[in-house]
């Protein structure tokens, strides 16, 4: 029996003394008390002089009185134990509603994530069912539409249309697939770039280097997004190092890295003047209060050292 059940029954059974407790008793269910040897607890006292001091000293005892006090003892101890043995059965039965089978846990796990995670995690359980005839089937239907899309974003009449189909391969090619997955990511990406999608060729550079980390094309492209788009040589320089490493005739590469060391000095100078400008906004937010600005200071650059020296002017 559980302890709820339990619990339960012995609460009704100290409903049941309390009920009992307040009925009126017959006189049939009375003690009855016999005095009849009352004189003879005392012996011959009565015969004596004390006798009255005798009978002071008679204890008293009312039965009834006795009985009703055990009965409410009776009743305390059950109620107190049903009271217990409730608390502990819904603490336990709030214990089991906080154990979660797995899948109850998997799904709570789901639902916090972001809605493409999870579309992710249903598809690797799908395809875990798959047989290799049906991933190989698909690994072919993906390649078939990606030769397509290579078809439209050739003839350049339609860069949409070609997202799409790359976009198809994606859906279609198994996840296990990572080497194909990442030329589809990275084809998307040069046909997002003709739509002048700068961020989603750039998203799908990156989704294509973490499957294929070593694509020389991805790198590529993401380099020359980095250099044409974002005004991020030094990022630039690192991708397209990375594909000389790889491939040492890649000629856009090799043109990049004679290019790409005068951008990157010249993004330098940007940096410090956007640096000496907040500085100069935060100077004067501190020394307006005391009648004076930066124009107080004067920096001089050392040109063998690069360094700057600070000359105050009234």
């Amino acid at each position: 029996m559980s302890l709820k059940r339990t619990a339960s029954k012995a609460f009704e059974a100290a409903k049941v003394l309390e009920e009992e407790d307040k009925k009126p008793q017959d006189d049939e269910d009375k003690v009855d008390v016999d005095d009849s040897d009352e004189d003879d607890i005392f012996g011959d006292a009565k015969d004596d002089a004390d006798y009255d001091e005798w009978t002071n000293l008679k204890p008293t005892f009312d039965p009834e009185r006795e009985a009703n006090l055990e009965r409410e003892a009776d009743f305390e101890d059950a109620l107190e134990y049903a009271q217990n043995e409730l608390e502990a059965a819904k603490s336990l039965e709030e214990d089991v509603e906080e154990i979660k089978t797995p899948e109850e846990v998997e799904e709570d796990a789901l639902e916090t994530q972001d809605e493409e995670d999870v579309e992710l995690e249903i598809r690797k359980r799908s395809e875990a069912k798959m047989s290799e005839e049906e991933l190989e089937t698909k690994r072919a239907e993906a390649k078939r539409l990606k030769s397509a899309g290579n078809d439209v974003f050739l003839k350049g009449e339609d860069f949409r249309e070609a997202v799409d189909l790359y976009s198809k391969a994606l859906d279609v090619c198994p996840l296990r697939y990572d080497d194909d997955r990442g030329v589809y990511f990275s084809n998307r990406a040069a046909a997002n770039l003709s739509l002048k999608d700068v961020d989603g060729a750039l998203a799908d550079c990156n989704k294509a280097l973490e499957l294929k980390p070593d694509y020389p094309k991805a790198l590529a492209r993401r380099g020359r997004i980095f250099e044409e788009h974002q005004n991020k040589p030094h990022e630039a320089m690192t991708d397209f190092q990375r594909v000389l490493e790889l491939d040492k005739d890649h000629a856009e590469a090799r043109a990049a890295v004679q290019r790409l060391p005068a951008k990157m000095a010249a993004r330098d100078e940007e940096i410090k003047a956007e640096m000496f400008d907040n500085l100069k906004k935060l100077g004067n937010m501190v020394l307006n209060p005391f009648g004076l600005n930066t124009e107080n200071f004067q920096f001089v650059k050392d040109e063998q050292s690069g360094s700057y020296s600070v000359n105050f002017k009234k």
